[in-house]
């Protein structure tokens, strides 16, 4: 195990050398360049942004244009475009492989030069995101739940309201809104399950390959079209390769320690997206695996699924202050209700309604009524008074508090268990 995590360490410090090189052609400037959309324009900030290519070159570019033209900007468009842009230093920017960051300033020579729309093959995977897009903005026109929607579709969040966003961070569920390890585990476990009790009908299947073996193909392959849904963005990458890498242990045939596929995990993420380290949410998550791993060690044999289910959140409430005080400096007292509450109406009716709405659009509809609906909970609970809790804490008082987490979350019985609530409630002032 030491001498995995000494290879991470050494391999991540290889690809960190040539991380952050800013391409010296790209000073800071401004000019009339041709190039070409590569994502999906979205509405952010008060502003449209979107990546853009300059011809012949392989540099990505963060542009936001303040007044846009009232035609609609698609992916794989060629524009004439004035830029003022800059070297991208920022680490959310070099963590999505950004060369630089600009604004399109107003210029009568801006022009669409070609629409490039119809060539599918010409980024193949973003135009058909933005084509399902298309669809659930026609199918939900101006309804309140569209940027919910569209979030768990296909990771589109511009159309999550500014008052949407403190309903979410108030009762901690913004998690929810983000393609990432959450939402891809409840698709692979759904089609595991399902097609694991179907491949039993066939003997002829079983015959050649075990149910078992067969579920975690189908689910991880399931998986990882859902994450490709998402574009691929970071969170839902890192889950993909996480379970990518779990899934093939299992496969392998042989006994491995869980902990043995965590850190090829951790290992796997760090040598495919090394910058992804700088992310907050590249802590969160290994940190909640690790916790439940941690967490339900020699536990999960002896619980009930609702039992099992209520201790993973218990274990993912507490677990997770120390984490969320040091990178967000606040913490949602009301999150493990609003949380236990939120995440298996989302992931047993909601998202099964929003992936399956992509072939029957109508169920966009059945599932922006039924999250609107029970949207009202959720803002109530927001609306609680000293539900909020904002601190900033050292890095002595996260260790001190981590320390805690342990100690309260380790077996029942184990010694000292009571002084990691001395620990824990220490910090807060």
């Amino acid at each position: 195990m030491f001498k995995i995590i000494i290879f991470i360490i050494l391999t991540s410090a290889l690809f960190f050398r040539g991380a952050f090189k800013v391409p010296p052609q790209l000073p800071e400037q401004t000019l009339l360049t041709t190039g070409i959309i590569s994502s999906i324009p979205e509405y952010q900030q008060h502003a449209l942004q979107f990546v853009f290519i300059p011809d012949h070159t392989s540099q990505k570019i963060f542009l936001r244009w303040y007044y846009p033209p009232p035609a609609q900007l698609h992916i794989g468009d060629q524009w004439m475009l004035n830029i003022s842009i800059k070297p991208a230093w920022q680490h959310w920017l070099l963590t999505q492989h950004m060369n630089a960051i600009g604004t399109v300033k107003f210029n009568y020579n801006n022009q669409l030069l070609l629409n490039n729309q119809a060539k599918i093959l010409d980024y193949p995977l973003q135009k058909i995101r933005e084509s399902i897009y298309t669809h659930l903005k026609e199918t939900l026109h101006n309804k309140t739940g569209l940027g919910f929607i569209s979030a768990l579709t296909i990771g589109m969040r511009d159309q999550i309201t500014q008052a949407q966003w403190d309903d979410l961070r108030g009762t901690g569920t913004n998690h929810l809104m983000a393609i990432a390890g959450l939402h891809i585990g409840f698709v692979f476990g759904f089609i595991f399950f399902l097609s694991n009790k179907l491949w039993r009908f066939s003997e002829k299947f079983m015959l050649w390959v075990p149910a078992q073996e067969a579920g975690l193909f189908i689910g991880l392959s399931g998986a990882l079209l859902y994450a490709a849904l998402s574009g691929f963005a970071i969170p839902a990458k890192r889950a993909a390769i996480m379970l990518s890498i779990f899934v093939l242990t299992q496969l392998s045939r042989r006994h491995i320690n869980i902990f043995f596929s965590y850190f090829m995990a951790i290992m796997g993420v760090i040598i495919i997206d090394p910058l992804s380290i700088f992310t907050p949410t590249f802590w969160l998550s290994f940190i909640a695996v690790f916790l439940l791993i941690y967490g339900l060690a020699g536990r999960t044999g002896k619980l009930s699924f609702w039992e099992h289910w209520t201790h993973a959140q218990w274990i993912m409430a507490v677990g997770l202050i120390p984490v969320n005080l040091l990178f967000f400096e606040q913490i949602s007292w009301i999150g493990f209700i609003a949380n236990a509450i939120a995440i298996p109406f989302v992931g047993f009716v909601i998202l099964p309604l929003c992936l399956t709405g992509i072939v029957f659009h109508s169920l966009w509809t059945v599932a922006e009524f039924l999250l609107m609906h029970f949207w009202i909970i959720m803002h109530g609970l927001a609306q609680l008074p000293h539900t909020q809790h904002y601190q900033i804490i050292s890095i002595s008082e996260f260790f001190r508090c981590s320390v805690g987490v342990l100690l309260v979350l380790s077996p029942r019985g184990f010694p000292g268990q009571f002084l990691g609530w001395i620990w824990l409630i220490s910090i807060f002032r």
